[in-house]
């Protein structure tokens, strides 16, 4: 019967889009005759068609699988058609009573096996072949109570089978993440949104189940923090990207599953791994903000513990994560001066020209040190570690912040070579407005150092 043929019937049109959708052309035809059946009002028919669907498309999916590499389904078919060739005699009993046996079990089959399907569709397809068996065998039931289902359970069962089971590609589960997982690892997978979207389709990545997604996020955040031991950017890039992909597809399960595998990979680090997972975690602001108040009082106590100069890049992640901030802040408050310099070599290391202005805690921390020299001697020499340096890429603005912030500390400043360094400096810098900054070092009482500026210029 052909599927135009059928737009006619009332309350048929549904059906004849999911008979469309059918991945393979076979089972299609044999859920036509279902929904033939159906649209005649013979739903016993019906339903025991689309059982005979059921049997086909697994046998169908499984030949593809086989083909495809999967041990098991290759083994399952070679028996198969073997059983197919002793069936032609129809006396042999033992290729009979296995091929009942093939079909009795093919739905846990599909699912332990294959991998097609997930608990909740096993359940419904399962519900489909116990009525099956009441509507072909009239010993299931007594001989005056034959089995009577109505239009909606006929209905309920096509709908179920298609969008379980006929519209789906024949790779799920355990081989499919097999095959994502190889091609997420080879060096020519793509970071890109659109690229990474099309590299998982081609892998077959099509409609995974929720047991898949799991597995992949599994897969993706172990990787992500064994990367992150090896400063392994590339293959973090890649994950993050999958993740990002699986999250347009199930946003609301994403949600859930990747705090939940995240924190428990967290909760699993010992003392000797947990610098180097924070460090990970705190580059990704997904991740940071997945992470539990356990997981976080972990870090803010590594941050407390550490030492600013040996863990630099640990301190600058740090200040820019709300999490840790706090922690990072107050041990800046006590940082000395070699602490300061470690994180300002480590801030610059990438170069910048006159446009570098450091951390709050940073600059305010440089203030009170440079502020409080005691003498002109400990001020040049100030000056010259955690200053001079990194001139050049201090900006103009950070540095006219810097001599207010300093001279309010009632140090020992006025007269030093390490001030009149630090005003030729801003002199040096563009865009400065000299006579905003005297005006200001003036309502300071700080006439003197005006004056220098004003020499300068």
């Amino acid at each position: 019967m052909r599927i135009s043929n059928l737009a006619g019937h009332k309350g048929l049109a549904d059906l004849e889009e999911l008979a469309l959708s059918c991945y393979s052309e076979q089972s299609g035809q044999i859920l036509l005759e279902a929904i033939s059946c159906y649209s005649a009002g013979s739903y016993r028919a019906a339903i025991t068609m689309s059982w005979v669907a059921v049997v086909y498309d697994i046998v169908e999916k499984c030949r593809q699988m086989a083909i495809a590499g999967h041990g098991g389904a290759k083994k399952t078919i070679d028996e198969f058609e073997a059983r197919q060739a002793l069936l032609e005699n129809q006396s042999d009993l033992g290729a009979i009573k296995k091929s009942l046996d093939f079909e009795r079990n093919a739905l846990r089959f599909a699912k332990d096996e294959l991998q097609l399907l997930d608990q909740t569709q096993f359940s419904d397809l399962e519900r489909l072949h116990i009525d099956r068996n009441k509507c072909a065998h009239p010993s299931y039931q007594k001989i005056d109570q034959i089995f009577q289902p109505n239009a909606e359970l006929a209905r309920l069962h096509i709908r179920n089978l298609v969008d379980h089971l006929l519209r789906h590609p024949p790779i799920q589960g355990r081989f499919i993440l097999e095959r994502v997982k190889a091609n997420i690892n080879s060096e020519h997978f793509p970071t890109d949104k659109d690229g990474v979207a099309n590299a998982l389709l081609i892998s077959g990545l099509v409609r995974p189940s929720q047991s898949v997604i799991r597995d992949l996020c599994h897969f993706c955040l172990t990787g992500l923090l064994e990367a992150g031991k090896r400063y392994d950017w590339n293959t973090r890039s890649k994950l993050m990207a999958v993740l990002g992909h699986l999250k347009t597809i199930e946003p609301n399960l994403l949600d859930e599953i990747i705090p939940e595998i995240f924190n428990r990979l967290v909760h699993a680090k010992s003392d000797e791994e947990i610098l180097q997972t924070t460090i990970t975690t705190l580059q990704y602001e997904t991740l940071v903000d997945c992470l539990d108040d356990h997981n976080i009082g972990r870090m803010r106590s590594l941050v407390r513990r550490s030492s600013i100069a040996e863990e630099t890049y640990l301190f600058d992640l740090s200040l820019m994560r709300p999490c840790v901030a706090e922690a990072a802040k107050r041990k800046f408050q006590y940082a000395d001066v070699a602490d300061l310099v470690s994180f300002l070599e480590w801030d610059t290391m990438f170069g910048y020209d006159d446009s570098y202005t450091p951390p709050t805690a940073i600059g305010n921390r440089m203030a009170s040190i440079f502020g409080s020299a005691n003498s002109w001697e400990n001020a040049n020499d100030i000056f010259e570690k955690m200053l001079l340096p990194y001139l050049k890429a201090l900006s103009g603005n950070f540095l006219i912040s810097l001599l207010g912030d300093s001279l309010q500390q009632k140090g020992d400043l006025v007269g030093s070579f390490a001030l009149e360094k630090l005003c030729k400096a801003i002199k040096s810098k563009e865009d400065i407005d000299f006579d905003a900054l005297t005006e200001a070092l003036e309502r300071m009482d700080q006439e003197e150092v005006a004056t220098m500026i004003q020499s300068l210029q």
